[in-house]
């Protein structure tokens, strides 16, 4: 799963009076290890200022370009590169993103490459630095049949199924990352940073958690060799580090009176 200006829009996600009121307070990690409430948020922000700095200044294009080298699949991939292309186009309602299966918006399990309408009445797929074009003005345009279909399973290739479509113009799918678990386990959306009302109870710690667990192992069969598989093997370790971190920091606090 990029260089004209874009606005990458990053709600502060710690603005929840019971996280403030939690900020200097200590909380326990599950074994015992103790640190401060306040580091865990600090990392956590720094890691999505880090990621919208990335966003903006380096690769906001998306699939318009090569798939990036080295490739982090666990935290910068297929799916970050649809959401930049969706966020950078000045006309929202010409670029849109091809789901080749399942639930983009929840999962980072399947493929996603991304459609733009071009002004001469052609409809294009992007995948990773590759076009495929033909003539089609609708909004999403037609990859059931003919020149589109043909289309989506380039892109998709061995992942093109029954399930494959695109989505309507200007959605985005879930931002992938170590934090995604922390953002879902506390009300929010995975396709999103903001969450409104943020629960950060230790009740929610275990299905964060879960979540980082089931996360590190959807490509545990992706076949890759050699230096490829050792990056994608350490890349999945800090993945689970980080992921489970900030969900031992933000579901276990103790807040005092």
């Amino acid at each position: 799963m990029m260089n004209p200006s874009w606005t990458v829009l990053v709600a502060i996600l710690f603005a929840h009076p019971a996280v403030s009121r939690a900020a200097e307070v200590k909380f326990e990690y599950v074994g015992g290890i103790e640190e401060t409430q306040k580091a865990a948020r600090d990392a956590a922000r720094r890691d999505l200022e880090l990621r919208a700095q990335y966003q903006r200044d380096i690769a906001p294009r998306g699939h318009a370009e090569p798939v990036p080298n080295p490739y982090d699949i666990y935290s910068d991939n297929c799916h970050t590169a649809a959401n930049r292309t969706v966020c950078s186009a000045r006309d929202k309602s010409k670029v849109g993103i091809l789901a080749c299966g399942g639930d983009p918006k929840t999962s980072p399990e399947h493929h996603t490459a991304n459609w733009l309408l071009l002004g001469n009445g052609e409809a294009c797929i992007y995948n990773w630095g590759r076009s495929c074009c033909w003539k089609d003005t609708g909004s999403p345009p037609n990859i059931a049949s003919g020149p589109g279909l043909a289309c989506a399973k380039q892109a998709c290739a061995t992942q093109y199924c029954d399930d494959t479509r695109c989505l309507a113009a200007g959605e985005k799918v879930e931002m992938p990352g170590p934090l995604v678990c922390t953002v879902v386990a506390a009300g929010g959306k995975p396709n999103g940073i903001y969450i409104e009302n943020p629960d950060y109870s230790p009740a929610n710690r275990p299905a964060c958690l879960d979540c980082c667990d089931k996360r590190t192992k959807y490509w545990d069969t992706i076949g890759w060799t050699g230096d490829r598989e050792k990056k994608r093997l350490e890349d999945k370790q800090k993945f689970s580090e980080k992921c489970r971190k900030y969900c031992n920091g933000f579901f276990s606090a103790v807040i005092e009176d």
